[in-house]
């Protein structure tokens, strides 16, 4: 059984200054939040900033998988999709839509 995970990337600001000599990465792990039984391969995400939540398009399990980020956890499931590929969240209307295969 097959199990996901969400990484968490935090991007680091570079300054215009910043010499070509000087190398820093771009982007460094923060944790790993587990998705497990979410088997498939996953698609797009879109995050709710305020909610400190994200949306992953599990494409491969019919599922869109609601991820908590202050958590770090998994907080709900919207399942019986069929193939959710693109998923956006409108902070304006505090919507998701999602569109299906």
């Amino acid at each position: 059984m097959c199990s996901h995970k969400v990484f968490v990337a935090m991007s680091l600001a570079l300054s215009s200054c910043m010499s070509a000599a000087q190398t820093a990465p771009v982007l460094r792990l923060e944790r790993e939040i587990l998705l497990p039984n979410v088997e498939g391969r996953i698609d797009h995400l879109s995050a709710d900033v305020r909610g400190q939540r994200v949306f992953v398009s599990a494409l491969g399990n019919d599922s869109v998988e609601v991820v908590d980020f202050a958590h770090g956890q998994r907080v709900a499931q919207i399942k019986g999709l069929k193939e959710p590929q693109g998923v956006l969240y409108v902070p304006a209307n505090q919507t998701l839509y999602v569109a299906n295969g």
